[in-house]
């Protein structure tokens, strides 16, 4: 049986945090919220120096398309839930499901 890879990735506007300090603190939470709860591999994967934007990325992986592709759903919900609690705006995401493997 092969095996799957969810990725999803997620941009955000942090337009009320004026420094990278700051925009880290809120960054590092979600991302840690979201290891806690989905035990995922998650990452801030773009725009590290730019205080107002970031580039998180989520990645899981399980043998199951279909289980894969609704996982990913959920992980989207919740950085949509963190994001509203933080004073963050969610600006664009994307996600895929692949094979990996034979």
């Amino acid at each position: 049986m092969a095996a799957h890879i969810g990725i999803l990735t997620v941009w955000l506007r942090l337009e009320s945090f004026e420094s990278l300090k700051d925009k880290r603190k809120v960054v590092r939470s979600i991302l840690e919220q979201a290891r806690g709860r989905f035990k995922c591999a998650a990452s801030e994967t773009d725009l590290h120096d730019h205080h107002s934007q970031a580039e998180l990325t989520f990645a899981f992986v399980g043998a199951d398309s279909l289980a894969l592709t609704a996982l990913l759903d959920r992980m989207l919900q919740f950085v949509e839930g963190q994001c509203i609690r933080k004073g963050v705006e969610l600006t664009d995401h994307a996600s895929d499901v692949e094979k990996w493997g034979g």
